[in-house]
């Protein structure tokens, strides 16, 4: 499986995920389908090869393929079904988890019908669901005081250097005990 994203971005969501509690966490997957469904939409609106673009000439630009595309696209359908899969048909979060299922179906149905037919239309109609969902989950978050699902993990301060990276990381409590508490 080709995979886009950078190790830069690699690194910033594998932050996030050991320092999230439950509800960042989603915001977290929301992150990341947001980020996939927008780098599939942008190459099905994309001009044709020979059309103007507009961009001044001489700029390095990374060429993305349809099937690059259709890659970001079955990724946002992992995240779509890994946010459905944490669904609770229980007691208070009932009517708002068949809410959720109903809306995830949508955007499945979305993302499939994008892939088909290698439009953006249906691509941006799963991506302004997912960044509506993803502003109320953030706004949760925000209210949501409990404690990193994760334990044990390393801990990482940014601090500036002198040298020609910049910003660089440090990373502390290296112990072989990190993770999830069993």
């Amino acid at each position: 499986m080709v995979t886009f994203m950078t190790s830069e971005e690699k690194k910033t969501y594998a932050r996030r995920i050991t320092e999230a509690n439950a509800t960042e966490l989603i915001v977290v997957l929301y992150d990341m389908l947001i980020g996939d469904l927008t780098k599939a939409a942008d190459v099905f609106q994309a001009p044709e090869p020979g059309e103007e673009t507009g961009k001044p000439k001489g700029i390095l630009t990374i060429v993305r393929t349809t099937d690059s595309a259709v890659e970001d696209l079955r990724h946002a359908e992992q995240v779509v079904d890994q946010l459905r899969s944490v669904l609770s048909f229980k007691g208070e979060a009932a009517e708002m988890s068949r809410n959720l299922y109903s809306l995830y179906d949508y955007m499945l149905r979305c993302i499939a019908k994008g892939i088909y037919l290698q439009k953006a239309e249906p691509v941006n109609d799963a991506l302004h669901i997912a960044q509506s969902l993803r502003e109320a989950f953030a706004a949760v978050a925000e209210q949501d005081d409990s404690a990193p699902l994760m334990k044990n993990t390393e801990s990482t301060v940014a601090g500036m250097t002198y040298g020609r990276a910049g910003l660089s990381e440090v990373s502390g409590d290296y112990t072989n005990n990190r993770g999830f508490f069993v």
